[in-house]
Protein backbone atom coordinates (compact mmCIF):
# COMPACT_ATOMS: atom_id res chain seq x y z
CA UNK A 1 0.00 0.00 0.00
CA UNK A 2 1.62 3.38 -1.11
CA UNK A 3 2.53 5.54 2.11
CA UNK A 4 0.09 8.46 2.60
CA UNK A 5 0.91 11.65 1.37
CA UNK A 6 0.19 14.91 2.89
CA UNK A 7 -0.14 17.46 -0.25
CA UNK A 8 0.51 20.63 2.54
CA UNK A 9 3.25 18.97 4.06
CA UNK A 10 6.30 20.21 2.29
CA UNK A 11 4.56 24.16 2.19
CA UNK A 12 4.06 23.71 6.06
CA UNK A 13 7.13 22.57 6.84
CA UNK A 14 8.86 25.56 4.06
CA UNK A 15 6.50 27.99 6.89
CA UNK A 16 7.99 26.72 9.52
CA UNK A 17 11.24 26.97 8.86
CA UNK A 18 10.76 30.72 7.29
CA UNK A 19 9.46 31.46 10.95
CA UNK A 20 12.63 30.29 12.29
CA UNK A 21 14.41 31.98 10.28
CA UNK A 22 12.33 35.22 11.03
CA UNK A 23 13.17 34.59 14.77
CA UNK A 24 16.60 33.49 14.66
CA UNK A 25 17.12 37.08 12.68
CA UNK A 26 14.85 38.51 15.41
CA UNK A 27 17.27 41.15 17.65
CA UNK A 28 16.10 39.40 20.73
CA UNK A 29 17.54 36.56 19.59
CA UNK A 30 20.74 37.93 18.15
CA UNK A 31 21.05 39.71 21.03
CA UNK A 32 19.73 37.37 24.27
CA UNK A 33 20.17 40.45 26.43
CA UNK A 34 16.64 42.21 24.94
CA UNK A 35 15.05 38.85 26.61
CA UNK A 36 15.75 40.92 29.89
CA UNK A 37 12.90 41.75 31.63
CA UNK A 38 12.84 45.80 31.78
CA UNK A 39 13.05 45.69 35.83
CA UNK A 40 16.73 43.71 35.88
CA UNK A 41 17.63 46.18 32.57
CA UNK A 42 16.63 48.94 34.60
CA UNK A 43 18.71 47.59 37.68
CA UNK A 44 22.35 46.83 34.80
CA UNK A 45 21.80 50.29 33.87
CA UNK A 46 21.64 52.17 37.43
CA UNK A 47 25.06 49.81 37.87
CA UNK A 48 26.47 51.34 35.12
CA UNK A 49 26.61 54.69 36.23
CA UNK A 50 28.03 56.41 39.63
CA UNK A 51 26.12 55.31 42.48
CA UNK A 52 24.12 58.08 43.17
CA UNK A 53 25.20 60.95 44.91
CA UNK A 54 27.78 60.72 42.82
CA UNK A 55 26.65 62.05 39.16
CA UNK A 56 28.06 61.04 35.81
CA UNK A 57 28.79 63.69 33.05
CA UNK A 58 26.75 64.82 30.93
CA UNK A 59 28.68 62.99 28.26
CA UNK A 60 31.15 60.59 27.64
CA UNK A 61 30.88 56.68 28.47
CA UNK A 62 29.21 57.01 31.96
CA UNK A 63 26.80 58.92 30.88
CA UNK A 64 23.38 58.00 30.58
CA UNK A 65 22.64 59.33 27.59
CA UNK A 66 25.16 56.59 25.92
CA UNK A 67 22.25 53.90 26.71
CA UNK A 68 20.06 55.89 24.60
CA UNK A 69 21.95 55.38 22.09
CA UNK A 70 22.65 51.64 21.70
CA UNK A 71 19.05 50.25 20.20
CA UNK A 72 15.42 51.61 20.35
CA UNK A 73 14.78 48.84 23.42
CA UNK A 74 17.43 50.54 25.25
CA UNK A 75 16.44 53.72 24.51
CA UNK A 76 12.85 53.39 25.47
CA UNK A 77 13.67 51.84 28.71
CA UNK A 78 16.61 54.61 29.44
CA UNK A 79 14.22 57.53 28.83
CA UNK A 80 11.22 56.16 31.14
CA UNK A 81 13.49 55.21 34.53
CA UNK A 82 13.83 58.75 36.33
CA UNK A 83 16.64 57.06 38.59
CA UNK A 84 18.61 57.40 35.66
CA UNK A 85 18.73 61.10 35.34
CA UNK A 86 18.52 62.33 39.15
CA UNK A 87 22.35 63.44 38.77
CA UNK A 88 24.11 65.79 36.75
CA UNK A 89 27.61 67.02 36.40
CA UNK A 90 28.41 70.29 34.50
CA UNK A 91 32.19 69.98 34.28
CA UNK A 92 34.45 72.84 33.80
CA UNK A 93 34.49 74.21 30.10
CA UNK A 94 31.89 72.18 28.68
CA UNK A 95 30.49 75.12 27.01
CA UNK A 96 33.43 76.80 25.43
CA UNK A 97 30.51 78.72 22.77
CA UNK A 98 28.93 81.26 24.03
CA UNK A 99 26.30 81.19 21.26
CA UNK A 100 25.62 77.41 22.40
CA UNK A 101 24.42 78.37 25.99
CA UNK A 102 20.88 78.49 25.22
CA UNK A 103 21.25 74.80 23.28
CA UNK A 104 23.00 74.23 26.90
CA UNK A 105 20.99 74.97 28.97
CA UNK A 106 18.16 73.54 26.86
CA UNK A 107 19.53 70.23 27.51
CA UNK A 108 20.23 70.48 30.85
CA UNK A 109 16.43 71.43 31.01
CA UNK A 110 15.23 67.98 29.33
CA UNK A 111 18.04 65.83 30.99
CA UNK A 112 16.33 66.93 34.58
CA UNK A 113 12.78 66.80 33.44
CA UNK A 114 13.33 63.21 32.72
CA UNK A 115 13.87 62.67 36.39
CA UNK A 116 10.42 62.45 37.16
CA UNK A 117 10.20 63.70 40.92
CA UNK A 118 12.92 62.26 42.29
CA UNK A 119 15.58 64.25 44.40
CA UNK A 120 18.47 65.08 42.65
CA UNK A 121 22.59 65.57 43.22
CA UNK A 122 23.78 68.64 40.88
CA UNK A 123 27.16 69.09 40.39
CA UNK A 124 28.55 72.58 38.34
CA UNK A 125 31.36 74.67 37.05
CA UNK A 126 30.18 78.13 37.04
CA UNK A 127 31.56 80.21 34.01
CA UNK A 128 30.66 83.64 32.32
CA UNK A 129 27.89 82.63 30.58
CA UNK A 130 26.40 80.41 33.59
CA UNK A 131 23.45 81.98 33.80
CA UNK A 132 20.88 80.00 31.75
CA UNK A 133 21.86 77.18 32.97
CA UNK A 134 21.24 78.32 36.42
CA UNK A 135 17.37 79.58 35.14
CA UNK A 136 17.42 75.80 33.57
CA UNK A 137 18.17 74.64 37.36
CA UNK A 138 15.95 76.88 39.11
CA UNK A 139 12.46 75.12 38.53
CA UNK A 140 14.33 71.63 39.58
CA UNK A 141 16.31 73.20 42.58
CA UNK A 142 13.20 72.38 45.21
CA UNK A 143 14.35 68.73 44.63
CA UNK A 144 18.16 69.34 45.44
CA UNK A 145 19.32 66.91 47.66
CA UNK A 146 22.96 67.78 47.23
CA UNK A 147 24.54 70.68 45.76
CA UNK A 148 28.14 71.60 44.65
CA UNK A 149 29.06 74.76 42.69
CA UNK A 150 32.43 75.22 41.71
CA UNK A 151 34.08 78.46 40.79
CA UNK A 152 30.95 80.27 41.64
CA UNK A 153 29.80 83.71 41.16
CA UNK A 154 28.00 85.20 43.77
CA UNK A 155 26.09 87.51 41.54
CA UNK A 156 24.96 84.35 39.11
CA UNK A 157 24.22 82.37 42.25
CA UNK A 158 21.75 85.21 43.60
CA UNK A 159 19.30 84.48 40.75
CA UNK A 160 18.34 81.22 42.94
CA UNK A 161 15.86 82.33 45.18
CA UNK A 162 14.09 79.29 46.26
CA UNK A 163 13.89 77.28 49.49
CA UNK A 164 15.30 74.21 49.20
CA UNK A 165 14.22 71.99 51.92
CA UNK A 166 15.73 68.86 51.36
CA UNK A 167 19.04 69.76 50.66
CA UNK A 168 21.46 67.24 52.58
CA UNK A 169 24.82 68.60 51.32
CA UNK A 170 26.35 71.26 49.70
CA UNK A 171 29.57 72.38 48.44
CA UNK A 172 30.32 76.01 47.53
CA UNK A 173 33.83 77.61 46.02
CA UNK A 174 33.45 80.79 45.17
CA UNK A 175 35.35 82.23 41.69
CA UNK A 176 38.54 83.80 43.52
CA UNK A 177 38.10 87.37 43.07
CA UNK A 178 34.26 87.25 43.39
CA UNK A 179 34.55 86.86 46.92
CA UNK A 180 32.60 87.52 49.77
CA UNK A 181 33.08 91.13 50.34
CA UNK A 182 30.47 91.36 47.97
CA UNK A 183 26.91 92.57 49.96
CA UNK A 184 24.74 89.80 48.19
CA UNK A 185 24.36 86.39 50.01
CA UNK A 186 23.70 83.76 49.62
CA UNK A 187 20.81 82.21 52.36
CA UNK A 188 20.64 78.04 52.65
CA UNK A 189 19.07 78.67 56.56
CA UNK A 190 15.68 77.29 55.18
CA UNK A 191 17.34 74.03 54.70
CA UNK A 192 16.15 71.84 57.82
CA UNK A 193 17.95 68.98 56.43
CA UNK A 194 20.96 70.26 55.51
CA UNK A 195 24.34 68.45 57.65
CA UNK A 196 27.01 68.42 54.96
CA UNK A 197 28.96 71.44 54.11
CA UNK A 198 32.39 72.25 51.96
CA UNK A 199 33.49 75.56 52.07
CA UNK A 200 36.27 78.12 50.50
CA UNK A 201 37.83 81.13 52.04
CA UNK A 202 35.52 83.07 49.44
CA UNK A 203 32.69 80.85 50.24
CA UNK A 204 32.05 81.48 54.13
CA UNK A 205 31.01 85.20 53.86
CA UNK A 206 28.82 84.71 50.85
CA UNK A 207 26.19 82.31 52.34
CA UNK A 208 24.10 81.93 56.02
CA UNK A 209 23.86 78.81 56.98
CA UNK A 210 22.41 76.68 59.92
CA UNK A 211 25.53 76.60 61.35
CA UNK A 212 24.56 74.45 64.65
CA UNK A 213 22.64 71.32 62.43
CA UNK A 214 25.53 70.62 60.81
CA UNK A 215 27.60 67.20 61.03
CA UNK A 216 30.10 67.15 58.45
CA UNK A 217 32.15 70.40 57.74
CA UNK A 218 35.04 71.00 55.40
CA UNK A 219 36.92 74.48 55.37
CA UNK A 220 39.53 75.29 52.81
CA UNK A 221 41.75 78.09 53.00
CA UNK A 222 40.41 80.04 55.95
CA UNK A 223 42.77 81.93 58.50
CA UNK A 224 43.35 80.05 61.43
CA UNK A 225 41.13 82.27 63.65
CA UNK A 226 38.01 82.30 61.16
CA UNK A 227 38.05 78.47 61.38
CA UNK A 228 38.13 78.20 65.32
CA UNK A 229 34.68 80.92 65.10
CA UNK A 230 32.91 78.73 62.62
CA UNK A 231 34.24 76.07 64.77
CA UNK A 232 32.31 77.40 67.73
CA UNK A 233 28.88 77.41 65.74
CA UNK A 234 28.93 73.80 64.63
CA UNK A 235 28.45 71.71 68.05
CA UNK A 236 27.61 69.27 66.50
CA UNK A 237 30.34 68.26 64.07
CA UNK A 238 31.02 64.38 63.71
CA UNK A 239 33.45 64.76 60.48
CA UNK A 240 35.79 67.94 60.06
CA UNK A 241 38.44 68.59 57.33
CA UNK A 242 40.21 71.62 57.62
CA UNK A 243 42.82 73.68 55.96
CA UNK A 244 43.69 76.57 57.20
CA UNK A 245 46.83 79.78 57.42
CA UNK A 246 48.42 81.90 59.98
CA UNK A 247 47.51 84.99 60.09
CA UNK A 248 51.31 86.96 60.23
CA UNK A 249 49.74 90.07 62.29
CA UNK A 250 47.54 87.52 64.96
CA UNK A 251 48.36 86.32 68.16
CA UNK A 252 47.01 82.81 68.58
CA UNK A 253 45.61 83.00 71.79
CA UNK A 254 42.44 81.11 71.66
CA UNK A 255 39.80 79.86 74.59
CA UNK A 256 39.26 75.92 74.73
CA UNK A 257 36.98 74.77 72.00
CA UNK A 258 35.09 71.27 72.67
CA UNK A 259 33.64 69.40 70.10
CA UNK A 260 32.00 66.94 71.89
CA UNK A 261 30.47 64.65 68.67
CA UNK A 262 33.86 64.83 66.78
CA UNK A 263 34.75 61.28 65.72
CA UNK A 264 36.81 61.87 62.38
CA UNK A 265 39.36 65.21 62.21
CA UNK A 266 41.50 65.74 58.91
CA UNK A 267 44.16 68.46 58.60
CA UNK A 268 45.06 69.00 55.06
CA UNK A 269 48.73 68.51 54.03
CA UNK A 270 48.89 72.13 53.39
CA UNK A 271 47.99 73.50 56.97
CA UNK A 272 50.05 75.58 58.15
CA UNK A 273 51.48 74.27 61.41
CA UNK A 274 50.17 75.67 64.83
CA UNK A 275 50.29 73.61 67.59
CA UNK A 276 47.95 76.81 69.81
CA UNK A 277 45.15 75.57 67.41
CA UNK A 278 45.78 71.64 68.39
CA UNK A 279 45.85 72.49 71.78
CA UNK A 280 42.30 74.68 71.82
CA UNK A 281 40.70 71.53 70.66
CA UNK A 282 38.71 68.62 73.04
CA UNK A 283 37.50 65.71 70.92
CA UNK A 284 36.34 63.39 73.55
CA UNK A 285 34.64 61.22 70.77
CA UNK A 286 37.70 61.27 68.52
CA UNK A 287 38.05 58.07 66.65
CA UNK A 288 40.43 58.78 63.48
CA UNK A 289 42.75 61.62 63.31
CA UNK A 290 44.97 62.56 59.67
CA UNK A 291 47.19 65.51 60.15
CA UNK A 292 50.99 66.80 59.23
CA UNK A 293 53.63 66.31 61.31
CA UNK A 294 54.63 69.53 61.14
CA UNK A 295 50.77 70.51 63.34
CA UNK A 296 52.44 68.90 66.20
CA UNK A 297 55.70 71.09 66.42
CA UNK A 298 56.72 74.06 68.06
CA UNK A 299 60.34 75.68 68.60
CA UNK A 300 60.05 73.74 71.92
CA UNK A 301 58.33 70.79 71.41
CA UNK A 302 58.74 67.42 69.54
CA UNK A 303 55.62 65.49 67.73
CA UNK A 304 55.11 62.90 70.11
CA UNK A 305 54.59 64.59 73.40
CA UNK A 306 52.44 67.29 71.46
CA UNK A 307 50.28 64.54 70.47
CA UNK A 308 49.94 63.16 73.57
CA UNK A 309 49.02 66.26 75.49
CA UNK A 310 46.26 67.02 72.70
CA UNK A 311 45.26 63.00 73.26
CA UNK A 312 45.22 63.30 76.94
CA UNK A 313 43.25 66.71 77.35
CA UNK A 314 40.64 64.95 74.98
CA UNK A 315 40.62 62.21 76.66
CA UNK A 316 39.65 60.65 73.74
CA UNK A 317 40.47 56.52 72.58
CA UNK A 318 42.07 57.25 69.01
CA UNK A 319 41.99 53.96 66.75
CA UNK A 320 43.31 55.34 63.56
CA UNK A 321 46.15 57.77 62.93
CA UNK A 322 47.53 59.02 59.83
CA UNK A 323 50.72 61.43 59.68
CA UNK A 324 52.05 63.26 56.93
CA UNK A 325 55.07 64.47 56.25
CA UNK A 326 56.79 62.34 59.01
CA UNK A 327 60.65 63.16 60.36
CA UNK A 328 60.02 60.34 63.59
CA UNK A 329 59.80 56.83 62.41
CA UNK A 330 56.87 54.70 62.34
CA UNK A 331 57.97 52.86 64.83
CA UNK A 332 58.47 55.15 67.43
CA UNK A 333 54.50 56.14 67.48
CA UNK A 334 53.78 52.79 67.60
CA UNK A 335 56.02 52.52 70.95
CA UNK A 336 54.44 55.56 72.07
CA UNK A 337 50.88 55.01 71.22
CA UNK A 338 50.41 51.10 71.75
CA UNK A 339 46.57 51.47 71.90
CA UNK A 340 46.05 52.71 68.61
CA UNK A 341 45.09 50.36 66.56
CA UNK A 342 46.29 51.63 63.13
CA UNK A 343 49.20 54.31 62.64
CA UNK A 344 50.40 55.27 59.17
CA UNK A 345 51.61 57.70 56.66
Amino acid sequence: MPALTNHFSVPVLRLEELEIENRLDSSTLAYPVLTLPNEITVEIFLRFLPSYPYAPSMFGLLSPILLTKICRQWREVALTTPMLWRAISLPQGWVVDADRIEAAASAVSLWLSRSGNFPLSLHAFDHDDFLPIIFALTPHLHRAEHLSFRDANVGHLSAIDIPMSMLRSLCLHIEQGVSGSSPLKLTFRTGPLLRSVELDDDGVPSVILPWSQLTSLTLKNLYVDVTVSLLRDTPRLVDCTLCFWNRSDHQNDFTPLTLPHLKTLIFDRRCDANLAFLYTLATPALVSLELPERLLVSPYSDPIPSLEAFLTNSGCRLQQLRIFYPRFSLAAYRTAFPSIASIEW
